[in-house]
């Protein structure tokens, strides 16, 4: 889960100087500008009056957040205001922080497995974002009690409250890890349904509310922000002093609280009349071709899971790939060629960058015993200040291509990344072979060069030009749904990658506990971090379009049907222009 822009759908009539915008309100229309919506709203806006003095600029930004704060709440409810600072903030902000942050010291600290065995866990824990698609799909089509989305939320929170009460109290060993890995993947599932479903009906609401501005998404990755940093502060030093299992403890009451506003209607949704109940056969026809490669997508997700956890690294990697193939086949079936072509690229850049944690967060972590002269780096830093300068960087990277790279090519954008960030894995071979040490240069500091600045930075732009293109290649009414298969694509490609991982870290004969080997963990990097993410650079120029980010790639399609899937966070696009653009992207961040 990244930071992100504003939601395409959520931007389609945004006000924007002082243009006119069409307002939705129920089935009355009308247009008014953002002049004449201020003059109605006095309240909701706050400037610094022509001649300002020290006193208005003290005042100034709580004044300022005083009118934000009017404006969201008088726009979407103090409800759905608190249901949504529950949904960001205690479950995507900290449960979700608590759930990624906390998997290392888990595995490796209180169940003792091995460096493979954790690769595999965190690939099934990790498997339900492969499933966005199908739980849209499932969501929009099979209303429970007339309901699309309250009777998910409460499931979703139910499941993965009991998942962490079992992981906290369960008598758990590394004979039982199998079953930890399960349960992470309920409380991952829990995380994944409030995510997609919550910002399915905020990015709805503010389609509504156009000239409301990124209030709501401001809203979300405030109380986010909040809830990841509070979380990762509390990962690192509770791990280091031997309160892994209790770390997640928090987590029970965190995936349980969502229930809470639900409870007390703060979700506005309204059942469905009771003839339109039961599942919508209408919509399933329209989007069959669709709703088929989501299923395929869910239950290859749920393959690879039990895979991980009953198979081999060759059943495992075999599996990946065979899946593989008939998920992009699939996708060339499904969805318009240009579209395939890019999916496929950005599905082989995920996997082509192949991720071995099992083998690296152990060298990193691994106390004396294990490594005689290794990094031994705290949870404390590797965990929380790590976090930290990673959110620094991320949005450095995001002010770095909105005001360098925005009028780059397609291909370019890509491709530089790619070089940036096998040049950042350089990094990872000074202090594997121990040169670090040798030229008195302290480990941390390379790390936070490598892996915290220049790889963090490097993904950002890889990711934001991914939104941008994703978003130039949507067909009309089609955005929806093409966004939450793109972005299974992309996770499924993280757990193929995981899955060639677990292969190459047994392959190189890498030893994670006592007697540990990482002597070919030099060759292991140079095969997976330097060797095969260079792949991406000629796919770049065969499958990405030559144009620059500033052109319009396809026109509309007006006779495609209508979208029944919502996208989730990571699928969040650049501000359009202004009402009416087709295509149009705007390179304001916020």
């Amino acid at each position: 889960s990244r930071p992100g822009l504003l939601s395409l759908h959520a931007v389609a009539v945004m006000a924007h100087g002082g243009e006119t915008y069409e307002i939705r309100s129920g089935a009355d229309k009308k247009d008014l500008t953002l002049e004449e919506y201020k003059a109605l709203h006095p309240t909701y806006y706050f400037d610094l009056p022509s001649q300002p003095g020290c006193t208005d600029y003290v005042r100034y930004p709580f004044k300022r957040f005083a009118a934000y704060y009017r404006r969201l709440t008088g726009n979407f409810g103090l409800p759905f205001v608190i249901m949504l600072a529950s949904a960001y903030g205690g479950v995507k902000g900290a449960l979700y922080s608590f759930l990624t942050s906390g998997l290392l010291p888990f595995f490796q600290r209180s169940l003792g497995v091995s460096g493979s065995r954790y690769q595999a866990y965190s690939t099934v824990a990790l498997s339900p974002w492969s499933m966005k698609a199908f739980i849209g799909m499932l969501s929009d089509c099979a209303p429970i009690l007339g309901y699309y989305k309250i009777p998910y939320l409460v499931m979703a929170s139910v499941f993965a409250t009991a998942a962490f009460y079992l992981i906290c109290f369960m008598p758990l060993d590394a004979d039982s890890a199998q079953l930890a890995a399960a349960l992470f993947f309920f409380g991952h599932l829990g995380v994944v349904v409030v995510d997609l479903l919550c910002e399915g009906k905020y990015a709805e609401m503010m389609i509504e509310r156009p000239l409301t501005g990124p209030d709501a998404v401001t809203w979300v990755w405030g109380t986010y922000m909040v809830g990841k940093l509070i979380s990762s502060a509390m990962v690192g030093p509770m791990s280091d002093a031997g309160y892994v299992r209790e770390l997640f403890l928090a987590c029970i009451p965190l995936a349980a609280q969502v229930c809470i506003p639900l409870l007390f209607g703060c979700f506005p949704e309204k059942p469905l009349p009771k003839e339109r109940r039961g599942i919508q056969v209408q919509k399933l026809k329209a989007n069959a071709p669709v709703f088929t490669l989501a299923t395929a997508m869910g239950l290859g997700a749920v393959g690879i899971a039990l895979v991980n956890l009953f198979g081999d690294s060759l059943a495992v990697i075999i599996y990946a790939c065979c899946t593989s193939v008939v998920l992009c086949a699939g996708a060339f079936l499904v969805l318009d060629r240009k579209l395939a072509m890019c999916n496929l690229y950005m599905f082989l850049a995920m996997a082509t960058y192949v991720q071995i944690d099992g083998a690296m967060e152990y060298f990193y972590t691994s106390d004396s015993t294990c490594i005689a002269d290794g990094p031994h780096f705290s949870y404390t830093f590797y965990k929380t200040y790590s976090s930290l300068l990673q959110a620094v960087f991320g949005w450095l990277g995001v002010v770095v291509f909105q005001n360098y790279m925005s009028n780059w090519s397609f291909r370019t954008i890509f491709w530089v990344p790619i070089v940036l960030r096998v040049l950042a894995s350089l990094f990872d071979i000074f202090i594997v072979n121990r040169w670090t040490t040798r030229l008195g240069i302290p480990d941390q500091a390379v790390f936070i060069i490598g892996v915290d600045m220049i790889y963090e930075l490097t993904y950002m732009l890889e990711f934001m030009a991914g939104v941008i293109l994703t978003s130039k290649l949507c067909p009309k009414e089609m955005e929806s749904t093409v966004y939450a298969l793109l972005a299974g694509f992309q996770n499924f490609g993280q757990n193929v990658s995981r899955s060639i991982g677990l292969y190459l870290i047994q392959s190189f004969n890498i030893k994670t506990t006592v007697p540990c080997d990482f002597s070919n963990l030099t060759w292991l990097l140079v095969v997976c971090h330097l060797g095969m993410p260079l792949i991406g650079v000629p796919l770049s120029f065969l499958l990405l379009p030559k144009e620059r980010l500033t052109v319009n790639l396809i026109e509309a399609k007006p006779d495609v049907p209508k979208s029944v899937s919502l996208p989730t966070d990571d699928d969040l696009a650049p501000l359009l222009d202004k009402k009416g653009s087709k295509g149009g992207y705007g390179s304001s961040a916020l």
